[in-house]
């Protein structure tokens, strides 16, 4: 493969020579030094290549380079400012040659790629920089580093999350629509970030981390090819377990639609999928089964041993059980009696109120609850992404009001003339 690249670099083919770079970088199975092979070979020819494929190999590099222990994370975010004062430089002198703005380069989508990257090894930091590097890096203008004063001199969690906000804002402000590979990089960054915090305790009693990896971790699988994506098994079974305790989340529909759920099949962690299973069809019968099945492994599992409240699991699975029964009736049948409720969703007698007013207050269902008559008349049902089961159960339902109308028409037609034929 080197070869390959000696061979297409004398022939200058810049694009299959970058090919034959991502190759190599991501296949070989030798302990190559890139760092100097970077400094040594691409830097010389990085003028001619798309500088965000330059950024792409630059973060491939450091990341292979970290995870064979060759360099540190304190060397991986020089070698990544290395890299990216080189793109300023070149900017500084495209900006001093070019005399038109439409000619000016603009790195800053590269620049967003790499910081994702520097973002990540400020996270996994474990080897603590020099005081007078600190104080390099914490110091702008002529102001003084006071460590005290600034919040995010206090853990890697909160330094790479003001990096991500950072990269954030800048995406945002970017004139032009960022690629995929910079989400699906900032993506991955963001949920690495939130899934640090599953055994610490660095967040307001306000945020819950699992939610937070949730829609992050939803968002890097939406900007990434699944055949791109690594350990795929391991990321379902991380989001699947976020899903089943992340606060206010009840949209199993999405989680069971997505094709990377299909990967925890035949493994050891299939016990998730199928209490996963048992919330996509709200169904209480089906989730005492698994709970008593699999009892020993959900004790042993650290991210539903530590959901708060302790209890979120069987509130969950009997909110989307009343939401269930409220969407299996019909129309007209919308005036549910709390013994119904209490019968389907088994839950106490004297909790059944609560729940409706729990469903209610998560914006789950709408309607009017009569304490009185003991009913709830439900008017609303939130909108969620229906699974095979639910569409079918679904088409059945315009089914049947299609022939109930046109047994309507077929009764009332006689009387008016053959006016609505």
């Amino acid at each position: 493969d080197l070869r390959k690249c000696k061979d297409v670099y004398q022939k200058k083919l810049w694009h299959q020579l970058t090919d034959s770079l991502e190759h190599v970088i991501l296949t070989s199975k030798c302990k190559i030094d890139f760092i100097r092979f970077e400094a040594k070979f691409i830097r010389d020819f990085r003028k001619y290549m798309n500088t965000l494929r330059y950024g792409s190999l630059v973060i491939q590099i450091a990341q292979r380079s970290y995870q064979q222990k060759i360099i540190n994370e304190i060397q991986g975010i020089a070698f990544l400012e290395q890299a990216l004062t080189l793109i300023e430089d070149d900017e500084k002198k495209s900006k001093e040659q070019q005399h038109f703005d439409d000619k000016k380069i603009d790195n800053t989508q590269t620049k967003l790629l790499i910081k994702t990257q520097v973002a990540l090894f400020e996270l996994n930091r474990t080897v603590e920089a020099s005081d007078d590097d600190k104080k390099d890096e914490k110091k702008t203008g002529d102001e003084e580093y006071n460590e005290e004063e600034d919040e995010y001199a206090n853990t890697p969690f909160k330094i790479a999350k003001k990096k991500l906000d950072e990269i954030e804002v800048e995406m945002e402000e970017s004139v032009r629509a960022c690629p995929p590979l910079i989400y699906s990089r900032y993506h991955y960054v963001c949920s690495k970030l939130w899934q640090s915090q599953s055994e610490k305790n660095e967040l307001p009693s306000d945020i819950s981390w699992t939610a937070m990896f949730y829609k992050h971790a939803m968002s890097y699988l939406g900007y990434t090819a699944l055949n791109q994506v690594d350990n795929i098994t391991q990321w379902a079974n991380d989001i699947a377990l976020a899903a089943l305790v992340a606060p206010d989340f009840y949209n199993f529909g999405e989680l069971s639609l997505h094709p990377i759920m299909k990967s925890l099949e035949g493994t050891e962690n299939e016990w998730v999928l199928e209490i996963v299973k048992a919330y996509i069809e709200a169904d209480m019968n089906a989730y005492n089964v698994v709970m008593d099945k699999y009892s020993e492994k959900i004790k042993s599992n650290h991210v539903l041993n530590t959901a708060k409240p302790g209890d979120i699991l069987i509130q969950k699975i009997r909110l989307l059980a009343l939401v269930r029964l409220a969407f299996k009736k019909e129309s007209f049948e919308r005036i549910i009696s709390f013994k119904q409720i209490q019968e389907y969703t088994k839950c106490e007698e004297n909790n059944v109120e609560y729940l409706i007013i729990k469903a209610m207050s998560l914006n789950l269902i709408k309607g009017v609850c009569d304490e009185i008559d003991q009913t709830v008349n439900v008017t609303w049902v939130k909108p969620a992404i229906l699974d095979n089961k639910q569409i079918g159960a679904l088409q059945e339902k315009v089914e049947l009001w299609i022939k109930k109308i046109e047994q309507t028409q077929k009764e009332i037609n006689p009387q008016l003339g053959g006016l609505m034929q």
